[in-house]
């Protein structure tokens, strides 16, 4: 299961002394515990595979937008810590969908739905969200289904 796997990474990282990993997997941690204890207060009970990626995707999209904080004040020593975060944290998701597997799906998408244009995106991208379930980023798929759209 993926949490032990971080947490056999993290007491490896600590023998190791890898202080950067130890920091990024000990956050990681605290958030994925945080999620068991909102878990058990829920109709869940628990965390599966899928809850825990969605937790690991979260914690990257907040080191994405603290990138673009440290970006915007210069602060590129930052910026080289929250891109080694991200690497880090990447480790745990599943392989992402290839750029031109994405684009056939989305294409396949919008001629199974009929969609005519731009107006009906939001109709496009839930059923291709559903589809992609994690292998991509939302902005990635927004980006294609918008593509795709423009060109009808």
């Amino acid at each position: 299961m993926l949490i032990k796997h971080i947490e056999e990474d993290f007491i490896r990282a600590m023998k190791e002394h890898d202080v950067g990993r130890v920091k990024v997997l000990r956050l990681l941690k605290a958030a994925i515990g945080k999620a068991v204890i909102a878990a058990r207060t829920s109709v869940k009970q628990e965390l599966d595979e899928s809850d825990v990626e969605s937790v690991v995707r979260q914690e990257i999209k907040k080191t994405k937008d603290a990138l673009v904080d440290f970006s915007r004040a210069a602060r590129r020593d930052l910026e080289e810590e929250a891109k080694a975060e991200i690497g880090i944290l990447s480790g745990y998701l599943p392989k992402g969908m290839e750029p031109s597997e994405l684009k056939s799906l989305v294409a396949e998408m919008v001629t199974k739905l009929k969609a005519e244009g731009v107006a009906e995106f939001g109709k496009v991208m839930g059923r291709v969200m559903k589809e992609v379930k994690g292998r991509a980023d939302g902005e990635t798929v927004a980006e294609a289904v918008r593509e795709a759209l423009e060109s009808k």
